[in-house]
């Protein structure tokens, strides 16, 4: 067999097949214009609102939770699954409160948080003091925004702070880099 042709020791009677297939000259693709150069894509990003409703409609903050993370982990550290499969909260030995204070975690996620030092975790908005503190103090977000995350299960561009109490660029960087390195 050669080239999808049987020849089964009948060479001769194949040989011109074989000649009209190498004599076929190859293909030429049409031209065309060059093609568009690709769209800049925005830098801004759209984040989740929260639930807008009445004041009489409330729902559970781990319902807010979930359906802020959309199913995703938001903490995505490396080694991260991806899922949520728990709500921790951001106050130790609290894990009650609004969805300012609690966030969604795959299991690996968890234990790096465990494992993490103690002022990365306080530095990175991951632990709070108080639940007081939990709709001023911004959270490193999937390992690329440092937002706010209010009691609504939305999240807020921390720039709405004064410049005073907003953390360096920098800042925000290298803890990114120390997480995703550990």
């Amino acid at each position: 067999m050669w080239a999808g042709i049987w020849i089964d020791g009948r060479f001769s009677a194949a040989a011109a097949l074989l000649d009209e297939v190498a004599a076929d000259d190859p293909p030429v693709a049409p031209e065309h214009d060059p093609p568009l150069p690709p769209k800049k894509p925005r830098r801004s990003a759209v984040f989740p609102a929260g639930v807008q409703s009445g004041a009489d409609f409330r729902m559970r903050p781990r319902t807010l939770v979930f359906a802020r993370s959309e199913g995703y982990c938001e903490i995505m550290a490396t080694g991260c699954h991806l899922t949520a499969d728990a709500v921790i909260s951001r106050v130790p030995r609290r894990g009650d409160g609004d969805a300012s204070t609690l966030f969604a975690v795959c299991q690996e996620c968890a234990i790096t948080l465990q494992r993490m030092d103690s002022q990365m975790i306080y530095h990175l908005g991951y632990r709070l003091d108080s639940v007081s503190d939990a709709a001023a103090t911004p959270m490193l977000w999937r390992q690329k925004h440092r937002l706010l995350l209010d009691a609504r299960g939305g999240l807020r561009d921390p720039s709405v702070l004064a410049s005073s109490e907003r953390p360096e660029a920098h800042e925000i960087n290298d803890a990114a880099f120390w997480i995703a390195s550990t």
